[in-house]
């Protein structure tokens, strides 16, 4: 066990009875691993091991973070999403869960009493990552700059048009509602 060595992922770096998984390591079947490609660091006063990485991470969702996600499933009282990027990262490929919520009441400042008055399924959505301790992650699209971005008709799927308070389709002039980023349809994902 040496200090600054290369490591591929999958190398053993030691055993889970002299040090604990830091940062680019996991522990599996009494062992500590790499999970990354790097030099390999022993801290020998906390007993952790790390991989630095030999390439920059790719970002990982924080708390207050923004993100660009989709609508994937909708329950009664909350509707999960994929995250797709965070801003400032959209060219870099997510570490960690994608996995996201966001429950009915931190869809709004108002009372929402239906979810399907908010969101549907396949809208792209901008909202604030609250929470990165629970999985998924706990997301929020209460504040005005935040809800959906881009909506298609339920009925047709040719994209929404804003009309007034609600969105329109051109085509099929199905009216549906949303909660609406201050930006909708503007092209500032």
């Amino acid at each position: 066990m040496e200090n600054e060595q290369f490591v591929l992922p999958g190398e053993k770096l030691g055993v889970a009875e002299e040090f604990l998984p830091g940062i680019g390591a996991y522990e599996e079947d009494g062992f500590i691993f790499a999970s990354l490609v790097g030099q390999s660091r022993y801290d020998m006063k906390s007993k952790h091991v790390f991989v630095i990485p030999s390439m920059g991470m790719p970002p990982v969702p924080k708390s207050g973070d923004i993100v660009l996600c989709e609508i994937v499933d909708i329950k009664e009282k909350m509707a999960h999403v994929e995250i797709v990027a965070i801003r400032g990262h959209e060219d870099r490929t997510i570490v960690g869960s994608t996995r996201a919520r966001i429950y009915i009441t931190q869809m709004a400042k108002r009372y929402v009493n239906r979810i399907s008055s908010e969101f549907a399924i396949n809208d792209i959505v901008r909202a604030r990552v609250n929470d990165v301790r629970k999985d998924p992650l706990e997301l929020s699209t209460a504040d005005n700059e935040l809800g959906v971005l881009f909506a298609k008709c339920s009925k047709c799927r040719t994209p929404l048009e804003i009309k007034g308070k609600s969105l329109q389709c051109p085509n099929c002039q199905h009216i549906e509602t949303r909660k609406l980023a201050s930006d909708y349809g503007s092209g500032n994902i």
